[in-house]
């Protein structure tokens, strides 16, 4: 990227937005300022998944042209619940499946029909375009961007792995627990089953799975026996005091599919992520203390939800990790 300025010229402000393409299990490293903060982070891309809406030229291309074909793959996602907020009472529905198409361009893209926007006010794609509930969105099924916490994280036989997250929250409108009055401990909640019998296996090609090592994850329910997961969510200590410092370093921004599967768009916590700012809350694994609001979760400004967040929300983002051998 070269800039001229002429000799007048004091200053100037560029946006720049940068995609990258591949995956090749190669660390690359990012540096940015939010605010008065600098920070650095080394990334991989790995894995695909739906993240980013096509504009809206490429999806009226896309609309008219995907009813003469057949040729599909199936991404199951969880529905998530509707809480009778009157009767106090959840009740999970069934899955939903979303079909991806493999177009001209050699590209494979996602169509969406948007029924249930978190939120729709000032709110647009990464493309700038505006979301706009009721209607049918397309989006590319692209490598995944993970930040890597670290390199060296000993895995139970004594061997070492990289602990990656998602640099975006991947979805949402699944909920952690059904029932609004109820509770359930991460082991048996339905973050964990979509995690691990949905978004794994569309994440992930069967090459890559081969370097994916297994979570240990301690439960908190008796019989109090150890889980053992190749995806999941981090705990709240992961967050607040092992691998980030700073709430500008928390700060995650949806993906536009997020976005369409219901994630909350925040447009007052300024990030780098998004060429046009916002960001959103997401789950942890760890429950909070009071049966009523039983769940931490990390919030839209980056802060940690002192008091919980009620399990049966669905405006909450899924972020998944892994532990990945480079």
């Amino acid at each position: 990227l070269v800039i001229e300025l002429n000799e007048s010229a004091t200053a100037t402000t560029v946006s720049v937005s940068v995609v990258f393409s591949f995956t090749d299990d190669k660390f690359y490293t990012l540096n940015w300022m939010s605010g008065e903060e600098s920070f650095s982070a080394n990334f991989v891309n790995i894995g695909t998944y739906p993240q980013r809406y096509v504009g809206d030229e490429m999806n009226e291309i896309l609309e008219s042209w995907y009813t003469s074909q057949t040729a599909t793959k199936e991404y199951t996602l969880y529905k998530g619940c509707t809480t009778d907020h009157t009767n106090h009472t959840g009740t999970k529905n069934d899955s939903i499946t979303i079909y991806s198409y493999n177009y001209i361009d050699n590209n494979t893209y996602a169509r969406v029909e948007l029924t249930d926007v978190y939120s729709t006010e000032n709110v647009t794609y990464m493309t700038g375009d505006a979301v706009i509930d009721e209607t049918y969105a397309w989006f590319k099924v692209e490598p995944i961007q993970w930040r890597v916490l670290t390199e060296d994280y000993e895995n139970n036989d004594g061997t070492f792995s990289a602990l990656l997250l998602s640099e975006l929250a991947l979805n949402a409108n699944t909920t952690f627990f059904y029932n609004y009055y109820g509770s359930c401990s991460y082991e048996s909640s339905i973050i964990r089953e979509f995690l691990v019998n949905s978004l794994y296996n569309e994440i992930f090609s069967s090459v890559e799975q081969t370097k994916i090592s297994s979570f240990t994850i301690p439960t908190t329910t008796p019989p109090y026996y150890s889980i053992s997961d190749k995806i999941c969510i981090l705990s709240n200590s992961d967050y607040i005091t092992t691998y980030f410092t700073s709430n500008v370093q928390r700060l995650c921004s949806p993906s536009d599919f997020a976005i369409a599967n219901y994630a909350e768009m925040n447009l007052e916590s300024s990030t780098y992520a998004r060429q046009n700012g916002g960001t959103t809350s997401y789950w942890t694994s760890t429950e909070y203390t009071s049966h009523y609001i039983p769940q931490y979760a990390i919030n839209a400004d980056g802060s940690l939800s002192e008091n919980g967040i009620v399990q049966s929300y669905t405006y909450v983002s899924v972020r998944p990790a892994i532990l990945y051998n480079l």
